[in-house]
This record gives structure tokens, sequence and C-alpha cells, in this order.
């Protein structure tokens, strides 16, 4: 049977731990870990990613990570005087990391680019991970999904520059490496995170106990996709036939719609998802004849 090695005290993996574990509380001070963030008397903010125990060969992008933190795989650009903890869910916890600006190459389908990371927890060891999250608050389209499985496996940024990812062992990683002084001087800077104090508890959303989310999925899944994709192919008839004289809601709404001669009648809650596909397919058309 083979004994797991330790890792050494100051390594960036001990750091790191199952992102589907319990939120840790803090004990000897007085401070308290929210889903990521930690308050404290000095208001120190608390990174978290998550566990992964095998040879990286890229930057992480972690959708368990809350804030980013930066590897000996970039340079620094700027310190910005603030600290933060970087803490695994097992305790053990490196603190008073300086939060910076950093730099790093990495390829886009239009060539090499600089990547720019505000409000990175610098180790300067090992590997860079990023966090889906906080790109995402940046406006970035991240797609860490595997084409394998229908996804784009990509980052799109909001400058057009797409970055594409590897998937190693189902995780998903970018290629970077430090930037040279030449090349700070003649390659595009694309920025990735914002400069402003970044604080994971900006994307805190309580689903569960919104009714209205269910009511809303419900119509979501009763509007005709199919039919819509097809009406702005033109390829398909429509005709409506109103029955109600009642000055209500229902007044406006078709009791039957006609397909090619076909008529389908529909109950109440099907015809007020079909008014929202109407809706919806006016205003796309609209979008569409401005561009």
């Amino acid at each position: 049977m083979t004994k797991k090695r330790d890792l050494p005290p100051g390594d960036i993996q001990r750091l790191l731990s199952p992102s589907m574990a319990k939120s840790s509380q803090s004990g000897s001070t007085k401070s308290v870990v929210i889903d990521g963030v930690t308050y404290t008397a000095n208001a120190h903010i608390q990174y978290r990613a998550s566990s992964h125990h095998h040879v990286r060969s890229g930057a992480l992008v972690d959708r368990g990570a809350n804030g980013g933190i930066a590897g000996g795989d970039v340079r620094v650009i700027n310190r910005t005087g603030r600290q933060v903890d970087v803490q695994g869910i097992d305790n053990h916890q490196i603190v008073d990391i300086p939060i910076v600006t950093a730099g790093a190459v990495v390829k886009t389908q239009r060539g090499e680019v600089i990547i720019i990371l505000h409000q990175y927890a610098y180790t300067g060891k090992g590997k860079t991970i990023h966090s889906s999250g906080q790109m995402e608050w940046h406006k970035q389209l991240v797609d860490d999904k595997s084409l394998k499985v229908g996804g784009k496996q990509q980052i799109r940024t909001l400058d057009g520059y797409i970055i594409p990812l590897d998937i190693k062992s189902g995780l998903p990683y970018v290629r970077m490496r430090p930037y040279t002084d030449d090349e700070w001087d003649t390659l595009p800077h694309v920025i990735l995170t914002g400069d402003d104090n970044w604080n994971p508890s900006v994307l805190d959303h309580e689903l569960i106990d919104d009714e209205t989310w269910y009511d809303a999925v419900s119509v979501i899944y009763l509007v005709p996709w199919r039919t819509i994709l097809l009406m702005l192919k033109g390829t398909i008839g429509i005709s409506m036939s109103l029955t109600h004289s009642s000055p209500t809601l229902f007044s406006i709404l078709p009791s039957s719609l006609t397909f090619h001669g076909c008529t389908k009648r529909m109950s109440d809650r099907s015809r007020t998802a079909n008014l929202v596909m109407l809706v919806f397919v006016h205003i796309l058309l609209g979008s569409r004849r401005l561009r």
C-alpha cells in the first residue's frame, strides 16, 4: 500500500480542498466565513480554491475558486498594498498574501496577447488559478465545458479575443507564461479582471427559495423553441383564431394556431407561453432589422 506523500507547509496545493465540502469557520479570531468571504475586524477577503491532485500543464480555470491566485507563470505589474488570506477547507491557510496586478502571455485566434490579471493573490509559486466567477463579473464569456459535451472550451474576452482551453482529466487549463520586456511593448494587452477591490460576495444569489424562478422555468419549457427557429427562417405560415370576446388579457391571445393547415388547440397556460414566445420573436426580429 502506497503512503501518500505529505506536501511542504508552504506548498500552494495544501490550500486546495474539494469544492463540495462544507464552509469553514474561524475559531480563534473574531471572524466568520460565509460562502468563501471572511468578514473580520481588518476586513480581509478570503480566496478559496478547489483541490486537484495531478500534474497541471497550464493555469487552471476553476469554478471552485472565488478569487484568482497568481503563481510562477506570471509577472507582477503592480502591487495594490492590500492582502488576502488564501485558505483551504481543511483550515490550512497562508495569510496576508499580497494582492497584485499580474500579466502573462497566452495564445488567441489573433495571435499572442498579454492578459492583465487585476486583483490576484500572488504566491509566485506553481501555476496560476483563474476564478471563472471573477472573470465573468468583468463580462468575459467563460465556456469551460469540453467540446465533447457541447461546450466551446474557450474564454471570449470583451475585446473579441478567444483564448482556447485545454481539458485535462476533465478540468480546463490555459497555457500561459511570463511576458518579456519586449513583448510588453509589442503585444496587445487584454484585461481579464477588473481593478476595483474584488469581493466574491457580489456574485451571491439564493435561488432555491425564489418561487418566481420555478414559475419562469415552467413557462420557458412550454415555449416551442423549434417553432421559433422555423419562424425565423420563414419556412412556416401562421394564422391565429381568436374566440374570446371579453376585454381581458386572453382576448388578445389565440385559442389555436394553424401551421400549414394543421390547427392546434391551446390551453390557457400554453397560450400565455406562446404570447411570451411571440414577444420574444418580435423583439429579435426588430433587433435584426437594426443591424
